[in-house]
């Protein structure tokens, strides 16, 4: 079976500490850049009206992006203004973060601003004071497209949460600037009781000096919790919210995330604490006053009327009317990618209950457009799948269009990947052939798959040994016992093509009667590949 690509296929805050952050929301990073301190290049963050000094308020944390340890400095005037003066700084370890607010002199606690400047990229985040910053992660690779160029490779590759993060963004269907506000519902644990949920969030910076608001919302509307996140430079972050109770007052009902300066795009993980499955879900456009807390059982709260609908339902006379103007939420249970060895299913989320719609897809750069594909139940719900790839296909602006004219946002993108790449050199193995001076290639993946990409995923690497003595060389003589990587560079025409280049062993190191193998490795998404030459003495 082909997969879901295939044509037949109130707002008041519960958390007491944020209530002065309200009237100063969206100001509340203003992010400056490009002045000179001390004769060099500066970092500036502008913080207004923050909490400083409230041990039951929100908490400021600033992280050092940055490669080298950098001094922080704090200032109540700004920097730019006779009137300042250095009141306070800290040094910082790269990728370390302090918590700020609490070290700070006590005349600067009630200041209404706060300046901060480091000579290195900083990241800031005001929280709750409980919040567990440490358990939070920054991936600090810029987001962007390769340009052609040669990338020099090495052993990192981005975590599977920041690789979800940039696909994300893919379609730009889901990116965000200043004043806009997207959304992801809580899909699971809403028609459940006693079942044990973890969410998270992950959020992406796509430009310097961007900041978002972010806020985890119950049934009512009322604030769980919320959060700033800043950073001078493009970043990629993600961190926990919790584990949650379904059936409780304060389970969620979704994320919102408001774009303060410059872009962002970004997602909502909710993790069954008992097997571990993961559901990451896009942040979305967020239209008007969206169904966000009627639920199946709703209209009434007996047992035997939600029965085979997972429990009984919170009942809240608050919820918010539908809003006709909706298509619902669309998502993959697993995320954008996939490859042969996994399943997935494709799903709706609070659509037009009772009805079928229209898949639309640009499937391998073709558009296509499949009638009454999927159908909801009474609720607005609704599921195709599961489906094993089969073939390689990229799917872009997937969306269900109702009858009503709405059409669904969320999930928009989706890549199946079912084929190894290969990697070939341009030097031939023999006897007798002189040791070559360079060792380079190319490398090809069938199109429409993942693909070669050198800022997420891929590398280039060699390994040199000299078959006789069984040593390996790592740049220079072979007197290694084990195999060592040498890392190269790799330049992508296309995703599904490369050139690439590893330096090798110069000639002295090797002698004229040994046997030498020279490997290369490389990798798309899923799946490695590699070729050998030999050359054979004597030469």
């Amino acid at each position: 079976m082909r997969s879901v690509l295939s044509k037949h296929a109130k707002r008041d805050f519960t958390v007491v500490q944020f209530f002065f952050l309200i009237a100063v929301l969206f100001s509340m990073f203003l992010p400056r850049s490009g002045f000179t301190f001390d004769g060099a290049k500066q970092k500036e963050l502008t913080l207004k009206n923050h909490g400083n000094g409230d041990p039951n308020g929100s908490a400021l944390w600033v992280t050092n992006l940055g490669v080298a340890n950098t001094k922080l400095t704090v200032s109540n005037k700004p920097f730019d203004s006779v009137a300042q003066k250095r009141s306070y700084a800290s040094e910082v370890a790269p990728g370390k973060t302090v918590r700020l607010d609490d070290a700070l002199p006590a005349t600067f606690r009630g200041s209404d601003t706060l300046f901060i400047r480091s000579d290195e990229e900083v990241a800031t985040l005001v929280a709750p004071v409980d919040f567990p910053v440490h358990s939070s992660e920054f991936y600090s690779s810029p987001l962007r497209q390769e340009d052609g160029k040669p990338q020099a490779s090495s052993a990192q590759e981005a975590p599977k949460w920041a690789r979800e993060l940039g696909a994300i963004g893919k379609t730009g269907n889901n990116v965000f600037k200043a004043d806009e506000v997207g959304y992801a519902p809580a899909v699971k644990g809403q028609k459940e009781v006693d079942k044990r949920y973890v969410f998270g969030v992950g959020v992406a910076l796509r430009k310097a000096n961007s900041s978002a608001e972010l806020t985890l919302l119950d049934r009512t509307g009322q604030t769980i919790k919320s959060l700033v996140l800043s950073s001078s430079t493009r970043v990629y972050w993600q961190a926990s919210l919790g584990e949650f109770v379904s059936g409780t007052d304060k389970f969620p009902s979704r994320i919102e995330m408001k774009v303060l300066t410059g872009t962002a795009q970004g997602f909502l993980s909710i993790k069954d604490a008992e097997s571990g499955e993961t559901t990451p879900l896009p942040i979305a456009p967020l239209v008007g006053e969206s169904n966000f807390s009627a639920e199946p059982g709703d209209e009434e709260s007996s047992l035997s009327a939600q029965s085979g609908k997972g429990g009984p339902m919170l009942n809240e006379e608050s919820s918010l009317a539908p809003q006709g103007g909706s298509g619902g939420y669309a998502y993959f249970s697993n995320g954008v990618y996939d490859s042969r060895y996994s399943s997935y299913t494709f799903n709706v989320y609070s659509a037009p209950p009772n009805v079928c719609g229209t898949l639309q897809i640009v499937r391998n750069s073709n558009p296509e457009s499949t009638g009454s594909w999927i159908c909801t139940d009474a609720y607005g719900y609704g599921s195709k799948g599961p489906w094993t790839p089969s073939v390689n296909q990229t799917g872009e602006n997937i969306r269900i269009v109702w009858p009503n004219g709405t059409y669904t946002v969320g999930g928009d993108y989706k890549v199946d990947d079912v084929t190894d790449p290969q990697i070939f050199s341009y030097q031939s193995g023999g006897v007798g052939i002189p040791i070559p001076t360079d060792f380079d290639g190319w490398g090809s993946d069938t199109q429409w798959g993942a693909g070669f990409n050198f800022y997420a995923w891929s590398w280039v690497k060699a390994t040199f040994r000299n078959v006789s003595t069984n040593k390996y060389s790592g740049g220079g003589a072979y007197n290694s016992n084990g195999p060592v990587d040498v890392y190269g560079t790799g330049t992508a025409f296309s995703p599904y093509y490369i050139n690439w280049s590893v330096p090798p062993p110069p000639p002295s190191a090797h002698n004229s009667y040994d046997t030498y193998e020279w490997c290369v490795y490389s990798k798309d998404y899923f799946y490695s590949c590699f070729q050998c030459i030999y050359l054979y003495g004597p030469r």
